[in-house]
């Protein structure tokens, strides 16, 4: 039986909407979510959540696994929060007081988040400690050079909370690339392998860092998606969130100029690739300017440093690099094949199966690059389409800029490359399962024949 001109429509359309919005159906304008939609999305991030949240969430106390950085983080993070979002003082000295590496040469919104946890717990006036690195963690503690246990729970909270955010981040992004199979691997990979359990306990810039930059990607993906199917009132609303999430990523720490990175050349392919097949570019240059100058307002509103000078407020800031360098101790990476070589040693150690004493992790991330590379090569249309090409283009800058960039072998600046690595060994890893089921059901009908 023929289809109605109407009905070959309706079908096209609902092929063109987005696998979300097929389980969501219209209903007067609105979304409503059905028992499949819940399902299929929301119940997985409620049983992630509700097993990650006792791994994250205890022992924020224990200051045996206490990093001497956490005394400055919490003074500081205490000190900026009261006088930013209570006070209001944004011309205050403190302001351009360097601390270091801690205090103006860093953006100030991971602080913040530091600082709530400190606040809203009741703590208002937090000494100023200077952590001994020369001596142990136990001889710190005995000598009251660490802050008390419960100002450190405060500190820790947020920070721990923002990591069980990025384990969800993590599983959304592998979700819309692939499957859930493939997020649930993957974020079992990024607990397992340490590295953030690791930081999520510690009252840090970088897990709020991570968190932020996941949330860029997550919402880029399904901005571009929208994008490319012209729904233009959600791609606009999402390149806000973009821009928004962009400019607290930014805000949080400056090596998330990689996460940029990948969407300003993201937006500079899709344009030319639109412009080679006669397409209408306006949207995506609406877009792609909506994020541009969301990120770069949240960025500058939430550092009072940069209301007198902006320019060189940006400068300053950028110069933390060359502070790191500047600085002599025995971790220093200066050549490229010293960093290339602290890049492979912290990627074996921070592992899922190497913490397990199987060094077999580097296999499933060559694996997950291969199967990535030539499945670009193969579909190219298809993996633009799903995004696939959006976590490959995350992977080279983020593996080539933080391996330039690298001032140190200190681990935590390795920490944004580690969803990218479970990514990768999840992807490996299942690439060899369906290989061997595979080859499994070929003999088993081989034989039957």
């Amino acid at each position: 039986m023929k289809k109605k001109p109407e009905d070959v429509t309706a079908s096209r359309s609902e092929a063109q909407r987005p696998s979300s919005a097929v389980d969501m159906p219209k209903r007067r304008g609105r979304f409503v979510w059905t028992s499949t939609a819940y399902a299929k999305n929301i119940y997985p991030i409620l049983i992630l959540t509700f097993m990650l949240v006792p791994l994250f969430l205890s022992n924020l106390d224990d200051i045996q696994n206490y990093h001497g950085d956490e005394n400055v983080w919490i003074f500081v993070g205490n000190k900026v929060f009261q006088l930013y979002a209570i006070e209001h003082d944004f011309s205050n000295p403190f302001w351009h007081i360097d601390l270091s590496s801690w205090g103006s040469y860093q953006p100030q919104v991971a602080k913040y988040i530091i600082g709530l946890g400190t606040y809203s717990a009741g703590y208002r006036d937090i000494p100023l400690i200077w952590y001994e690195y020369t001596k142990s963690n136990q001889e710190n503690i005995v000598n009251g050079r660490v802050l008390d246990s419960h100002v450190v729970s405060a500190a820790r909270t947020p920070i721990a909370i923002m990591g069980i955010m990025s384990c969800i981040l993590t599983y959304i992004i592998t979700t819309k690339v692939t499957n859930r199979w493939y997020g649930v691997i993957t974020t079992i990979m990024l607990v397992g392998s340490g590295l953030l359990l690791k930081y999520s306990h510690r009252a840090m810039v970088d897990v709020p860092a991570l968190c932020f930059g996941l949330a860029v990607l997550s919402l880029l993906i399904y901005s571009m998606h929208y994008i490319r199917v012209k729904y233009t009132k959600a791609a606009l609303i999402l390149s806000v969130a973009t821009g928004i999430s962009l400019g607290l990523a930014l805000g949080s720490k400056m090596n998330t100029l990689l996460i940029a990175g990948v969407v300003f050349v993201i937006f500079a392919i899709e344009i030319i690739y639109a412009v080679a097949k006669k397409q209408n570019v306006l949207l995506y240059l609406a877009c792609g300017f909506l994020i541009a100058g969301c990120a770069l307002t949240v960025f500058i509103l939430s550092n009072p440093f940069l209301y007198t000078d902006t320019v060189h407020g940006i400068q300053h800031i950028l110069s933390m690099n060359q502070f790191l360098l500047n600085q002599e101790h025995p971790w220093r990476r200066r050549t490229l094949s010293a960093k290339v070589l602290s890049l492979y040693r912290q990627t074996m150690n921070f592992s899922p199966f190497n913490q397990l004493g199987f060094p077999i992790d580097g296999y499933f991330i060559l694996l997950g690059v291969l199967r990535l590379c030539v499945t670009i090569i193969r579909r190219p249309r298809e993996s633009r389409e799903s995004s696939l090409a959006i976590i490959a283009l995350w992977t080279f800058i983020s593996f080539v800029g933080i391996t330039l960039w690298l001032p140190s072998e200190y681990d935590h600046y390795f920490l944004p490359l580690h969803p990218i690595k479970a990514f990768l060994q999840a992807y490996g890893l299942i690439w060899i399962f369906e290989g061997c089921i595979f080859a499994i059901r070929k003999r088993v009908v081989v034989i039957y024949n």
